[in-house]
């Protein structure tokens, strides 16, 4: 009898034997091994994404191929997703570039139109004459080059040079004597924090 039951007792085993499993989730990546009670193995991969879960399950044999596969899988996805970050960055770049170009070629024509003004509107003159008007707008010119990147040249940033200027009773009246040195050093004077910026 008591042969019968500990012979009973092995042939049930297996059939109460459960499996184990465990997992491990890496950024969304769960990978899981599971062992039978018959000795048995096999490995789970699954990937979450937007809430959904997407599994394939391979026996112990083909360990090495889902490595393989994983590995490769794993790489596309990084490889996609980094590439798509570059060309974002590259597209983003070349758009402010546009910009600024278009900005900086508006600002010249606005400048080529008020020297065109200095020769045919007297009242643009002022102390100088034509060639005062010019040479002023010479040097502002000259001046926004050197600052390109830390003078955006829109109405705010020039109305506080001109308040910056009027405090200055040394500069000349006559703008023919202007220099590029002199709005440089009425510049100076601006506090930068109140500047726009680009």
């Amino acid at each position: 009898m008591v042969i019968l039951i500990v012979l009973m007792f092995t042939l049930c085993v297996p059939i109460f034997a459960q499996v184990q499993t465990y997992c491990t989730d890496v950024g969304g990546n769960i990978a899981c091994t599971s062992y039978g009670g018959d000795g048995s193995s096999s490995q789970s991969y699954c990937t979450r994404i937007a809430g959904n879960l997407s599994c394939t399950t391979y026996d112990d044999n083909n360990y090495s191929r889902v490595r393989i596969q994983r590995d490769y899988e794993a790489g596309q996805v990084l490889g996609t997703a980094l590439g798509n970050i570059i060309v974002a960055a590259i597209e983003k770049h070349k758009a402010k570039k546009q910009a600024r170009q278009d900005w900086d070629q508006d600002v010249q024509d606005k400048i080529a139109t008020v020297e065109l003004a200095c020769e045919t509107n007297p009242s643009m003159s002022g102390p100088g004459g034509a060639v005062g008007c010019r040479t002023f707008f010479f040097a502002l010119n000259s001046f926004m080059h050197k600052h390109r990147k830390d003078f955006l040249p829109d109405k705010r940033n020039f109305d506080l040079l001109a308040d910056a200027a009027a405090k200055m009773p040394e500069l000349p009246e006559d703008l023919s004597l202007t220099t590029e040195h002199m709005i440089e050093t009425v510049f100076q004077t601006i506090d930068k924090k109140q500047l726009d910026k680009w």
